[in-house]
């Protein structure tokens, strides 16, 4: 394998590796998918009831208004709520 680029020369990053954690993380919970396992051993045991993948109607109403110099900005869904709906069949 050849390097893209010489190193410590170029900043990259790769989400492979927190996927491959999220993976990991959702086998060993035992849990059918990552969101239910980051609620049932993560955000219900520190009460955070509204820390979730999936926003609900009310708690899309209760979301901070972001703001730049000419004033508020929509709020928009960047993909980020489900970034990896599954994994390729070689992680499985």
């Amino acid at each position: 394998m050849s390097l893209i680029f010489p190193p410590y020369l170029q900043p990259s990053r790769s989400d492979l590796g927190f996927a491959l954690a999220g993976r990991s993380f959702e086998t060993l919970a035992g849990q059918t998918t990552y969101e239910n396992a980051v609620k049932n051993y993560i955000t219900s045991k520190l009460n955070m009831p509204d820390t979730t993948f999936t926003l609900t109607p009310q708690q899309q109403g209760r979301v901070a208004i972001g703001y730049e110099s000419e004033g508020a900005v929509t709020n928009y869904d960047l993909g980020w709520l489900r970034p990896m709906v599954s994994f390729p069949s070689f992680f499985i």
